[in-house]
């Protein structure tokens, strides 16, 4: 599956699994930000909110998911709004761009990796 083919519902799924990876090494870099600037390219975005506006809603999400340990099933929310297998398949591609970004993956994103892994049954 292409990401352009993606729904919005699904869009907005994919875009709060890359801040999860954004988040997923504790420190936020600026080539893990180009990189989701550079998924909205791909994804395209049909929405009344900008792209940054939705980040801005999204981020509080994240940083509650990790705060409370609740990863995993914040990932089980992402996997069932994405639907299809194809799309979960996408998104994880994704992903792997934003993990991979930096050129260094830790420990801590090898764990999310993984946890993605087993919420989207990749």
């Amino acid at each position: 599956m292409s990401p352009s083919q993606l729904s919005q519902p699904q869009r907005e799924a994919v875009v709060e699994l890359m801040l999860l990876g954004m988040y997923a090494d504790g420190l936020l870099s600026l080539i893990e930000d180009e990189r989701i600037a550079s998924v909205f390219r791909e994804i395209g975005w049909h929405s009344v909110n900008t792209p940054q506006e939705y980040m801005d809603g999204a981020i509080p999400k994240v940083r509650v998911a990790y705060e409370d340990s609740a990863v995993p099933s914040y990932l089980s929310t992402i996997a069932a709004r994405l639907g299809t297998p194809e799309a979960r398949q996408c998104a994880f591609d994704l992903l792997e761009t934003v993990l991979e970004a930096d050129a260094r993956v830790v420990d801590s994103e090898h764990t999310l990796h993984e946890q993605v892994r087993a919420a989207f049954g990749i």
